[in-house]
């Protein structure tokens, strides 16, 4: 079944989340912009989450859609299932253990218009949303996104660390496919992208060498239209068990934890990345002088033509220190 809106699509992808979904989905309902419909599809849990899915459904039908379909196995596969199964002028991804904040929204869909501050957190007309939705959404013709930074918490709660690209050192102002290519900053649970970037984004259909959903929208945006950073956390990130590593502070502990792996763990990381490349530019029929496949092309070359092909490529990561593990492990 296919769905359509002409509001905001939330997407929610859940695999045994009972635990905290309950408080992610009310933290949705808290939100100062109230033109949304949230599509919660299950990748096969086998603890309390459909039960939960299914009261906040029948709670608020309005808001909240259960979307029936097989397992798709992974979060990443999940996504561009639901991207595929929903059509709106604009979306947004939603992890099911994070906890938006209540201006989350708003402030992010402002960004994406770009004419009106993001500091002004007064919810808009009902008017006002509809004509940013056409002039961004459905009507627009360039890929665009917007991302915003995270506020890192522990499994409480708790505040670990207030910016999570500062505790990671990221330089989330470069958003060039040079740089994305290699290093993701966009983290999907802060993105919102419009139609013209989904209808990119579900021509790939062999999902095997695209890393994450996230990723492949973001090369998108640097690639084919525009991107933009809103410099301020949006979102609760709670780190726990399984991705307790998606936010390591970066630092001497992390540069030991990475010298410590082995040389070809490290170029097995970047084989992952340039395999990645080298489908995107494959899909997008990009020219051979394009960074992009530029750096694919690198996956099968003897390492003295890999450091060239870096250099014409023009790839670069955050810190020296990680640009240096790439030319000399990568």
């Amino acid at each position: 079944m296919r769905y359509k809106t002409e509001k905001i699509a939330i997407l929610v992808a859940s695999y045994n989340g009972e635990k905290y979904l309950g408080e992610l989905l009310d933290s949705l309902l808290a939100q100062s912009e109230t033109g949304w419909v949230a599509y919660i599809h299950d990748d096969g849990s086998t603890d309390g989450t459909a039960v939960v899915i299914a009261e906040y459904a029948n709670r608020y039908p309005e808001k909240f859609v259960c979307v029936e379909g097989e397992p798709s196995g992974g979060a990443k596969n999940n996504f561009f299932f639901l991207f595929r199964q929903v059509e709106a002028p604009l979306y947004m991804c939603c992890d099911q253990d994070d906890v938006w904040l209540p201006d989350k929204m708003e402030k992010t869909l402002r960004r994406m218009r770009g004419s009106r501050g993001a500091e002004s957190c007064d919810p808009m007309t009902g008017a006002e949303r509809e004509a940013l939705c056409d002039n961004v959404g459905r009507t627009a013709e360039i890929p665009r996104l917007v991302f915003s930074d995270l506020r890192v918490a522990d499994r409480e709660l708790h505040p670990i660390a207030d910016s999570m690209n500062q505790y990671q050192r990221l330089h989330c102002e470069d958003l060039a496919a040079c740089h994305l290519m290699i290093e993701n900053v966009v983290v999907g649970c802060t993105m919102m992208v419009n139609r013209a970037l989904r209808d990119r984004l579900i021509e790939v259909t062999d999902l095997t060498d695209v890393v994450m959903h996230d990723w492949w929208a973001a090369l998108i945006a640097a690639q084919f239209g525009g991107i933009a950073y809103l410099d301020e956390a949006t979102i609760l990130y709670r780190q726990h068990g399984d991705n307790e590593q998606g936010a390591r502070k970066f630092g001497p502990s992390y540069i030991m934890y990475k010298l410590t792996h082995s040389k070809q763990a490290i170029r097995g990381a970047v084989e992952e990345k340039q395999r990645q490349a080298r489908l995107f530019a494959e899909i997008y029929d990009l020219p051979d002088d394009s960074a992009i496949r530029l750096f694919g092309d690198a996956l099968d070359a003897g390492k003295l033509r890999r450091i060239r092909l870096y250099r014409q490529s023009g790839v670069r990561k955050s810190t020296f220190s990680r640009n240096m593990g790439l030319y000399i492990f990568g």
